[in-house]
């Protein structure tokens, strides 16, 4: 199931072909087209001195959304061992060097902005800009909004999206090539695992200038293909959903759009309108937060983002409160307050999660998972007595599922002992018999 992945859903097969075949034959996200699987296959650009390609097109198939109403379906490319499988990653292990390139190279940023970039990869953006606030007093009213992209993938046209990314490697390339020693080639490490600048042309691996770059996203861009009952189709508009570089296209595509209005901005004298938001405003893919900008994202939005076909809703669940990431963040006393949040929990089924240990599965790694959920735990509650709400219900759910809780006891003792810091902020000794007995007394065990 969708975003429930230890989940299953059972569906009938009469209905999932037909929700299939409206996608594919009856949408506009497809159209129908007249080569030949083969005929395509021999047309398709490998990359520059790329790995062994698979010569097979993807498929189509969908997950169910049970947490929707009515229940919806999420429709996902198959690419794995596909033709374009190795491009596609190693594109996207090009951009995401470039877009780090773009955080921190001096010749990308706009000079007047200490952040050009909304983009971040988890919480701890947010986090810091929450702590920030909390110490330096800001004055006046605290804000908090967040939206919710909520067609990034399904409705970017394909012509805007590949100009807006071509606008962004080109202008990566411009920078790395103003340096003292040029770098004009980005080179994937053999495992297509990493991928690093380099002055020269690499004769073993996959190797790109930014012409050639460009050419590989317009390969996967343009060659979109499925098969679907023997038939080929095209993705004629958005991103394919499950292609490895597919995040990495909608994030620059935003990206650009950002960049260009802070630019903008700028230009016309506005450069306290640009400060506001780009330094209080975070975007993960398609959920957008913004925190202390006196609600000026709200405002600017949709000139922001004018052209992009993007739709974006407000998410605030009151004004003062808000869910973001595994976070519910809320105004308590001219203080921020945060507190981890699962959207799973919100939803009208019961989820599985966590290993059960009556199966045959390790058991030394199944007790770490508890481990890390304590880290987890330090890091997405503020106040000490959420910290202990979540690892009361964690022991519990693991107690059900055939942990044992004097072996829990023990490695939250040596969590304690090993993870200070993480925990220290709270002013509680967790560590003394009485947090023990306070976390593990008095379980509700099934």
């Amino acid at each position: 199931m969708d975003k429930a992945a230890n989940n299953v859903a059972i569906v009938c097969k009469s209905f999932y072909i037909s929700v299939m075949t409206k996608e594919v034959e009856s949408s506009s996200t497809f159209v129908q087209c007249t080569e030949t699987a083969n005929d395509i296959l021999s047309g398709i650009i490998k990359p520059v001195k790329g790995p062994k390609r698979n010569d097979k097109l993807p498929s189509l198939y969908c997950t169910v959304k049970m947490h929707k109403t009515p229940v919806s379906f999420r429709f996902i490319t198959a690419g794995c061992n596909t033709v374009l499988q190795e491009t596609s990653i190693a594109v996207g292990k090009c951009l995401k060097l470039m877009l780090n390139t773009a955080r921190l190279s001096p010749t990308y940023r706009i000079k007047e902005l200490d952040n050009d970039i909304f983009i971040i990869d988890n919480r701890d953006k947010v986090i810091q800009c929450i702590n920030k606030s909390n110490i330096s007093g800001h004055k006046g009213r605290k804000y908090l909004s967040t939206w919710d992209f909520t067609t990034l993938y399904t409705k970017i046209p394909h012509s805007i999206l590949l100009d807006k990314i071509t606008w962004f490697v080109n202008k990566v390339f411009d920078c790395m090539a103003k340096f003292s020693n040029p770098k004009l080639y980005v080179t994937l490490t053999s495992n297509l695992k990493s991928a690093y600048y380099s002055k020269n042309r690499s004769n073993n691996n996959v190797c790109y200038n930014a012409s050639e770059l460009i050419a590989a996203i317009k390969n996967i861009i343009g060659q979109a293909y499925i098969v679907y009952h023997g038939v080929v189709f095209r993705q004629c508009i958005g991103i394919p959903m499950g292609i490895n570089s597919a995040p990495y296209f909608a994030n620059i595509y935003l990206h650009a759009f950002e960049y260009s209005y802070l630019q903008k901005l700028i230009s016309e004298g506005k450069e306290d309108i640009a400060k506001l938001l780009s330094d209080n405003t975070h975007r993960y893919q398609d959920d957008c937060i913004s925190i202390n900008d006196n609600g000026i994202f709200g405002i600017h939005y949709a000139d922001m983002y004018d052209g992009s076909a993007m739709e974006l809703k407000n998410t605030n669940t009151s004004r003062d409160k808000s869910n973001f990431l595994d976070l519910t963040i809320s105004i308590y006393r001219g203080k921020f307050i945060f507190q981890s949040y699962d959207k799973r929990n919100d939803f009208n089924f019961k989820v599985v999660n966590y290993p059960n240990i009556a199966g045959n599965i390790p058991t030394s790694q199944s007790y770490g998972v508890f481990t890390s959920q304590l880290v987890r735990f330090c890091s997405v509650n503020s106040c000490f007595k959420n910290f202990v709400k979540d690892v009361r219900h964690l022991i519990t759910t693991l107690a059900n599922q055939h942990f044992k809780t004097d072996l829990l006891k023990s490695r939250f003792s040596r969590f304690a002992c090993n993870h200070m810091f993480a925990w220290a902020r709270y002013n509680n000794d967790i560590q003394s018999s009485q947090c023990l007995n306070t976390i593990f007394d008095r379980l509700k065990l099934n």
